[in-house]
């Protein structure tokens, strides 16, 4: 009996301190497909009304042809600084982990292994994962999180059970 009680006690300490993602599932939107799918459809695109601009160019650069193909006016209507963009870092700063997971989609579905992540990155643990998750070919991801007055979106990129997450953007209120 006193076993049990303080297995319940540990457990109840260990549930109380992990931080919940505030997600239920994510939605991968792969690169490639919609890509594909602007050069097809431009506008008509299924993807077109809630595209993320930024996300898309952080993944991959060379998405810009595609991007004011599609609509040449979308870096001033969405205000977006390409100098962000394309800039350069030699001396990026960026954290990485091993992971238990085959692929990086694994990594983002295993809601325990992402969120000890994330407390290892992000002292806020009222955080919130945004749940469109930009994905090219299951190695490179780019993750927006948020908080009360604070915003960060991350390169992730996954190789050999490893993650690494690079901060490429941040917006402090």
């Amino acid at each position: 009996m006193r076993v049990f009680v303080i297995f319940i006690v540990i457990f109840i300490s260990l549930n109380l301190n992990a931080q919940p993602l505030r997600t239920d599932t994510f939605e991968f939107l792969d690169y490639n497909s919609v890509i594909k799918d602007l050069n097809r459809n431009g506008q008509d695109c299924r993807y077109y009304k809630r595209l993320d601009y930024e996300s898309l160019l952080f993944l991959d650069k060379s998405a810009l042809k595609t991007l004011l193909k599609v609509n040449p006016n979308f870096l001033i209507e969405k205000c977006i600084d390409t100098t962000r963009v394309f800039k350069i870092q030699t001396n990026q700063t960026y954290r990485e982990f091993n992971v238990e997971s085959n692929s990086l989609i694994d990594f983002f579905n295993n809601k325990p292994i992402l969120s000890k992540t994330l407390d290892q990155i992000i002292e806020d643990k009222n955080r919130n994962v945004d749940n469109t998750i930009y994905i090219k070919n299951d190695q490179i991801a780019i993750l927006t999180i948020w908080g009360e007055s604070w915003t960060e979106t991350y390169k992730v990129v996954f190789v050999d059970r490893k993650v690494r997450f690079t901060i490429l953007h941040q917006i402090i209120e």
